[in-house]
């Protein structure tokens, strides 16, 4: 097999449906003990790893947070991104880190590519130019979808 397995991969070898392959590999009673380790058998011998967009989509949660900063050099940012990194995976987060430059238009790419990743929330430090211009039309998107929690 080429490429990365799906669930259709697998339903395919076992002569059953994407249904039952997924609820075997969760363990669903719906599904008999034999054919539970069946598909897990056949799941690990072809190295199947569950697809994190589609458990999204199911669950309406990615378990992942959008991190924007202006500068990584910055001690204060590097001290705050291991803070965050370190909370996040202590939660079962996964974390983007987007840099801005202290643009604003890298700043709004950032946050409008975050949002359309379809991260569950976003934490972020306005750059200069933002701050200098007044200019926050780039968060309306933002608070539309509700993730950022509050703007300081």
């Amino acid at each position: 097999m080429r490429g990365k397995t799906t669930l259709k991969d697998l339903a395919k070898l076992l002569n059953l449906s994407i249904s039952t392959v997924s609820k075997a590999l969760n363990n669903s009673s719906e599904i008999s003990e034999i054919t539970r380790q069946r598909v897990k058998e056949v799941a690990a011998f072809h190295n199947y790893s569950p697809n994190p967009l589609a458990q999204s989509l199911q669950g309406s949660n990615t378990k992942t947070i959008g991190v924007i900063i202006p500068d990584v050099l910055a001690h204060f940012f590097a001290k705050a991104m291991h803070g965050i990194e370190t909370t996040a995976n202590e939660n079962g987060y996964k974390v983007f880190i987007c840099l801005s430059n202290e643009s604003l238009q890298k700043e709004a790419e950032s946050l409008k590519n975050l949002i359309n990743g379809n991260v569950d929330g976003v934490i972020m430090s306005l750059s200069k130019e933002t701050q200098s211009t007044g200019n926050y039309d780039h968060f309306n998107d933002a608070v539309r979808y509700d993730l950022l929690g509050s703007i300081i």
